[in-house]
Formats: C-alpha cells, structure tokens, sequence
C-alpha cells in the first residue's frame, strides 16, 4: 500500500471517527429534547414545571443544532453555547468591557459563587448583564478607583442571583416607582436599556429588580437567572401518564449530564428512587442496594463493559429489566444478552415513554 493512500485512509478513519462522535452528541441532545417534550405534556404540570421544560427543549435544541452545524463544517459561533456556568458568563462580560471600564477609571471587581451549576441560554443572560454593567459604568463617578462590583450566589436550588452595585449618585426616590417605564435621565440616554434587560430576564423565568439606591452611595441591582440544572421536579404524589413507580428503586448509568438529569426527573417524577452513576468508578457503590431495574449506556463502562454489565445484573431483584440505551447499536450484544433473559434495548435518541415501558413491560 503506498504511502500516500494509506494517508487517506487514516484521514477517512479520523474523519468517520469524528463523525460517530458528533452523531452520539447529536443523539444525546436530541434525547434530551424528546425527553422534556414528554414532560413538558403532562396535564399535572404546574406552571414553573411546563416554563422549566420549556427552557431545557429549546436550549438542548441549539445545543443539538450547534452539535449539526459543527460535523458538516460549518462556523458555529462560540456565543451560541446554551448552557454555561453563570462565573463563565460573568468573566466574559467583565472581560468584554474591560477597555470601557478602563477608560471611565473604573475598576471592575467581581465575587465568583463557585457554583458549577448551568444556566439556560447562556447568550440572553450575557447581553443582560452587558446592560447591567454598562448602567453601572455609566453612572459612575468619574473619579479614578471607583469599584463597579459584580456579586454572584446561588439562589435555591434552580436559579442563580447576580447583583451589580456601582459607586454612582444613587436613584431618586422620586424616581424608583418608574425606573423600568423607559425614562432615562441620562444625557443620550434612551431609558430602554433596564426596560429590555428586566423583559430578557422574565422571558427566561428570572427577574430584575432595584434592591438598594441612596444618594451619593450607588445603586444595586438584583439580577435571578434559572439554572440549566435543575428544572423543578414534580411531588411524587403526583402520577404521570397513569404510571406509578413508587416504591422501585432504579439505576441510571449514564455520562451525559443532561440525560441523566432528564431520567432521574422523569423516574422521580412517576414516584421511584433513582441512583445517578456517571462512572465505572462509582458503580460499586451503587450497587450495595437491590435495583427493581436499570438504564445503562455502555459509554461509562468503557474497558469493563461485559464485567460491569453482570455486576449491575447481579444487584437487581428477580426479573428486574436491563435497559441498554445506545445510540451504537441496533441489537443487544451477544455477550451482554448472555447475561441476563432481562437484557432490553432502547435506541437514542429516545422518548421517557420508551424507557418507562421497557422498564415496566414483563
């Protein structure tokens, strides 16, 4: 073989090889989305549920188009990443305005939550703290050393707040009943600036508010944003589809965050106890408690797969079903079918109504 044929071959190879990967990814996004539509049609919903569901299709859903754009060559803007952490998004803006700040004197400081939770639609968030910032700036003394500060905390468990404070003369009282109204008494200033900030953060399920403002010490503005993480479970005293699953115990094998996720809200949200596993390191542990059932992706298993495979059969009470969901294969592998008479396979990207009933289905 020459050498500039097997070149070619190798450049197929690593081509193929990264197409599977963008198809797994692509997959996976897609099973999210499937997943939360499934959720997102409940009738028992509660309004903050269906807005949750809502916000985690459609950032899955650019996530899954990104994925797309990004296996056939073409330019995915690094801005149209979804889901980040609310410090990532925050340095980004200060980094962005950095040169402003410098040229007003401003010093820009910030307090980082350390929280590594998500937050839905990275971009919205990103353009409404620029606003923020950039009203801080502007209504800051000119004088060299004045501290615009950005503080970020976590705020319950599905949602992030950021406060940016600056040094400025503070808002009139006469004036904070009708901040949000459009009117500016800024020189140049149009007034639309907090109006449409406030409308992005409600528009992704948070808020903006005026939280402190006295003259001559600043102003502090109160920024909620959701958490791409944590989309609000359901009681489990409510049923979904007619199913229960109280009192079943079952494991979740998967690498994916954001399918785990969308397993152990929909499971729990039948009524069953969900043990999450995102590595063959943690298996063992897992598996010190009978499970009534489990959905496993082989992927974490990587290296040990047959081993891992009937040590987590091994752990399941009588009968209990075996999900194998992939998105690499269209039948059961023999050696894993050997295993176990309860082995079943659920092609991704998946809908909860196919897992639930190779979960449940005898």
């Amino acid at each position: 073989m020459s050498g500039r044929r097997r070149e070619h071959e190798d450049d197929e190879d690593e081509r193929s090889a990264k197409l599977r990967g963008a198809l797994h990814d692509v997959s996976n996004a897609l099973t999210v989305v499937l997943g939360w539509v499934d959720e997102a049609t409940a009738l028992d919903l509660t309004e903050e549920e269906r807005r949750a569901a809502l916000r985690m299709i459609e950032a899955h859903s650019h996530r899954a188009r990104d994925l797309a754009r990004a296996a056939i060559g073409a330019e995915v803007e690094p801005a149209s990443s979804r889901i980040r952490t609310v410090d990532q998004i925050v340095d980004d803006v200060l980094a962005a305005l950095a040169p402003r700040a410098r040229e007003a004197g401003i010093v820009l400081v910030v307090d980082p939550s350390g929280d590594p939770s998500n937050v839905l639609d990275a971009v919205a968030l990103h353009h409404a703290l620029v606003n923020l910032v950039l009203n801080a700036i502007d209504h800051s003394p000119r004088d060299r050393g004045a501290l615009v500060r950005v503080h970020v905390t976590p705020s319950g468990s599905n949602a992030v707040a950021i406060e940016v404070a600056d040094e400025g003369p503070g808002v009139p009282p006469s004036r904070v009943a009708h901040l949000f109204s459009g009117a500016s008494t800024r020189v140049g200033g149009a007034g639309v600036g907090l109006v449409h900030t406030r409308s992005v953060a409600r528009r992704a399920g948070g808020d903006l508010a005026l939280v402190a403002s006295a003259a001559g010490t600043g102003a502090t503005f109160h920024l909620t944003w959701p958490c791409g993480d944590g989309a609000p479970r359901p009681s489990a005293s409510r049923v979904r589809g007619g199913l229960s699953l109280a009192g079943l115990r079952f494991l979740v094998v998967e690498d994916d965050p954001a399918v785990s996720h969308l397993l152990e809200a929909a499971l729990t949200g039948r009524g069953a106890d969900v043990c999450v596993v995102a590595d063959h390191g943690a298996l063992a542990g897992a598996l010190l408690e009978p499970h009534d059932g489990a959905i496993v992706d082989l992927s974490p298993l990587a290296g040990n797969v047959v081993a891992a495979f009937a040590a987590v059969a091994r752990a399941g009470r009588a009968e209990a079903p075996l999900v194998l969901a992939t998105g690499s294969a269209d039948a059961i592998p023999d050696e894993l079918a050997k295993i176990s008479p309860h082995v079943r396979i659920v092609r991704k990207p998946y809908e909860i109504g196919d897992v639930v009933r190779a979960l449940t289905e005898r």
